[in-house]
């Protein structure tokens, strides 16, 4: 009788550890598709960005250069940065669903201080 108890024991102990396995590997599997889930969303986004939004920003950026820039020509209009800001600002709110400015409401969680 001890034979085939051990024998039962000793595929018991095989089928736990299989199943821990498969646990483990899902576990693994679910946390990789979700980080490579996250890198393909932040590449779209980097892209939109890149291709929309700051094409988009371009004015206010040349606006702003302007507005450094010494005078050369009087007769030349003075460079106007906030109505450039405004511009893009309702081209953002016309295209997307929140005002461009929501995109810094993240709030960021305290990082506490070490000192090494």
């Amino acid at each position: 009788m001890t034979a085939p108890a051990g024998f039962l024991a000793a595929l018991e102990l095989a089928a736990k550890h299989s199943a821990q396995a498969e646990d483990e590997f899902r576990r693994d599997w679910a946390e990789r598709l979700k980080a490579l889930e996250r890198e393909r969303a932040f590449a779209h986004r980097r892209l939109n960005f890149m291709r929309q939004v700051l094409s988009r920003f371009v004015p206010v950026a040349q606006q702003m250069f302007a507005s450094l820039a010494p005078v050369v020509e009087e007769k030349a209009p003075p460079p106007d940065v906030l109505a450039a800001l405004a511009q893009f600002e309702t081209w953002y709110r016309e295209t997307h669903p929140h005002p461009f400015w929501m995109l810094f409401e993240n709030e960021m969680p305290e990082t506490p201080l070490v000192d090494f």
